[in-house]
């Protein structure tokens, strides 16, 4: 038997798993034959060292189990979907309360880089404001005037450390958000069962 042989025979055997799973399952083996004969085996020689295509085929598919696509009967069907409408108020209530309690969550985890955002926001424009307006002051003191800089500086300063914090907090927010759709996204599209 030859290479070629070897491998029609195994992705024939493999079938059952799919065309992903078989042609890694094939790579490995090619690879593993060249390998062989690169250490100096004949071809038909590192095929006997593999060992017999149907016993390795055997392993692979108990090793990786079965999947199995569940398809339900029509009365089966029915079934379910009789008892969705009917346990309605029981499970749409909880499905309302728990996408409630996200929604707060999320609103409750944005309103920090709010707060920050019009602090910032406040401290700039109250700092210019401060700095501008200080030489209104002139006919009053030196000593207003150079408060009212020193107030406009300090104003200046919340601001953008504010902004700084606002922009640290949003950009976790969107990672934290990400993460969460990812996370949710993966669990519904979750089609096959392992048993």
């Amino acid at each position: 038997m030859n290479k070629k042989e070897f491998l029609s025979n195994l992705t024939k055997q493999l079938s059952s798993l799919g065309e992903t799973e078989c042609n890694k399952f094939t790579t490995y083996y090619s690879e593993m034959i060249d390998d062989y004969i690169e250490d100096g085996y004949t071809e038909s020689q590192a095929i006997d060292k593999i060992g017999d295509h149907k016993s390795i085929a055997k392993n692979i598919i108990e090793d990786q189990g079965n999947i199995i696509l569940r398809e339900s009967s029509v009365g089966r069907k029915v079934l379910q979907i009789v008892l969705l409408i009917l346990g309605f108020p029981l499970w749409g209530s909880i499905l309302c309360a728990i996408i409630l309690l996200v929604l707060c969550g999320c609103v409750i985890f944005l309103c920090i880089p709010l707060v920050t955002g019009v602090i910032a926001l406040t401290g700039l424009c109250g700092g210019l404001w401060s700095i501008a307006g200080s030489f209104f002051c002139l006919k009053q003191g030196v000593h207003i005037v150079v408060t009212q800089i020193g107030f406009g500086f300090l104003l200046l300063g919340i601001g953008v450390l504010c902004a700084l914090i606002t922009q640290f907090t949003f950009v976790k927010y969107l990672n934290v958000t990400k993460l969460f759709i990812q996370k949710i996204s993966y669990t519904f599209r979750k089609k096959m069962v392992r048993i």
